[in-house]
């Protein structure tokens, strides 16, 4: 060993040959840095150092420390259990620095660790040269940008907008099952799966949410092509079921759900609940009955009101075009109407009119109690009382008119031709028989009841047949028709008699009186 001219020098030669295990320490002289040039194993360089370039495992290290074999590593270890393994890079002669730590003394065990000491400066990955990411002082990471303004910034100079924003894939079956969160050339947001047919939207303009449209027109739009798909809610409880509330500047007025499986009153019910009254406007029950102000509808819509006077009607059917306003009825599915009841146009030929209209030859009738007291025959026969009324008005026992007044006919002389006197009135009058009589079956005659005065039918029919008519069940029936022109012209006969009886009579009054003074004169 020697030292010349502050150059030192360290020769080890051995005389004999190199093992395997044996190293060799070779230096040059003079030795540019005055330290080991080479330390090698047989045949191979171990650590070189040329130029105060650092190589391991190579005699031309490239940079301060190269590493060059098969299976380049360098490894950092520190002999306690709770304190960092690290490289730490400075510039200059600064004391901070960039830190690529392992270790557990952040309290996480086994972390890796990326640290950037300088107060301002950002964390920064690249490839190719060009920046990728970035993580600011503050804490905004930002991929595609070199200033993120917000926690997460993503940009992308592509114009496509698939490309534009974040995209989650299974590995398993490639793009197909990928989620694409990203934005468009409009600034639209997006959110759709690899396919392009399902997607979310939330628009830069008015903010309207889009689900399976990319044009909503409300603030919630939702489109499906597949008939069902839509808007679905689960979960609540048994008893309380699940409901979506609306409310105006924070009051939840009204909410619209279904009752849960448990309620008492209506189970699994679909409900509109007002918040403010504690009441169920509208409730659909499991078996389809509609209840409008009631929770118990009886049949498939029931509408209830507790309120009084003109303005609570319990329900109102509208024309706002001065058109029909009613209601159909049919008793199958075939799409027409059996019945309807409406109102007419009130500026029509109807006038406004409430009318009940049938499809076809069908009968009307409004029963009470189960029983039929009206009926209104297909051919326009009206019967009261009786079902199968053979005459435009038949009423099954008596009928009053308390009101007074009269019955009016038609009579005008215009109206009628062919007129001719009446003769043999009172011999007709005088054929017809009075008899007392009772009803077999009460019942089936107004409950008439008790001894009752009148006419057969057989007996009348022979004077005049024209009064006897045959029922639907053949029975004879017995209709006065002119009655009073009969009665009249049978009082003139009648009276014609007298008349007669009573000239006649004074006739022989004067005979008797001539007779009587002749007797006297003798």
């Amino acid at each position: 060993m020697s030292n010349k001219t502050g150059v030192f020098g360290l020769f080890l030669l051995l005389t004999w040959p190199l093992s395997a295990e044996e190293v060799r320490v070779v230096t040059q002289y003079p030795s540019p840095l005055g330290v080991y040039k080479n330390i090698r194993t047989v045949g191979d360089t171990f650590l070189a150092v040329t130029g105060g370039n650092v190589g391991v495992g190579t005699a031309s290290p490239l940079t301060k420390l190269d590493v060059y074999g098969a299976s380049p590593m360098v490894s950092i270890r520190h002999n306690a259990t709770t304190d960092w393994a690290y490289l730490r890079f400075y510039q200059a002669s600064t004391l901070q620095g960039d830190i690529i730590a392992y270790g557990s003394a952040t309290g996480l065990p086994n972390s890796l660790s990326i640290i950037n000491y300088t107060a301002t400066g950002p964390l920064v990955f690249a490839t190719a040269g060009i920046e990728r990411i970035r993580i600011t002082s503050s804490g905004n990471v930002g991929i595609g940008t070199t200033s993120p303004s917000a926690p997460l910034a993503i940009y992308s100079g592509l114009n496509t907008a698939n490309d534009n924003g974040l995209r989650i894939c299974n590995t398993v079956a490639g793009d197909t099952n990928c989620s694409h969160f990203h934005w468009g050339t409009n600034k639209d947001v997006y959110i759709r799966s690899g396919s392009a047919s399902g997607r979310v939207i939330v628009q830069d303009t008015g903010g309207n949410l889009g689900v399976g449209t990319a044009a909503p027109s409300n603030k919630l739009h939702v489109y499906s092509s597949a008939g069902w798909d839509g808007i679905r809610l689960a979960g609540g409880t048994a008893a309380t079921g699940i409901n979506i509330m609306m409310s105006n500047n924070n009051n939840y007025a009204y909410h619209l759900g279904v009752t849960g499986s448990a309620n008492a009153a209506s189970p699994n019910a679909f409900s509109i609940w007002n918040n403010n009254t504690s009441s169920f406007p509208m409730l659909i029950k499991s078996n389809g009955n509609v209840g409008v102000g009631t929770t118990n509808p009886w049949g498939r819509l029931e509408v209830a009101s507790d309120g009084a006077g003109t303005g609570s009607a319990i329900l109102t059917i509208h024309n706002t075009n001065n058109g029909l306003a009613g209601l159909y009825f049919r008793h199958d599915n075939s799409g027409s109407a059996t019945w309807t009841l409406q109102a007419t146009d009130p500026s029509g030929p109807a006038d406004g009119k409430m009318v009940v209209l049938a499809s076809g030859a069908r009968d009307f009738g409004i029963s009470i109690n189960g029983s039929e007291r009206l009926s209104i025959l297909s051919g326009g026969n009206v019967g009261i009382g009786d079902t199968s009324p053979d005459y435009k008005l038949e009423v099954n026992g008596s009928a009053g008119k308390p009101g007074g007044g009269s019955w009016s006919d038609s009579s005008d002389a215009r109206l009628k031709k062919n007129i001719k006197p009446l003769e043999g009135s009172l011999d007709k009058i005088l054929q017809l028989k009075g008899v007392n009589y009772e009803w077999k079956e009460p019942g089936k005659h107004g409950n008439l009841t008790g001894a009752r005065m009148g006419m057969i039918a057989q007996d009348v029919e022979k004077v005049f047949p024209q009064w006897v008519g045959v029922d639907s069940q053949g029975y004879r029936t017995l209709t006065f028709m002119g009655f009073e022109a009969l009665t009249t012209e049978a009082v003139r006969e009648l009276n014609d008699k007298v008349k007669k009886l009573s000239e006649e009579n004074e006739a022989l009054k004067l005979r008797l009186d001539k007779m009587e003074k002749r007797t006297a004169g003798r």
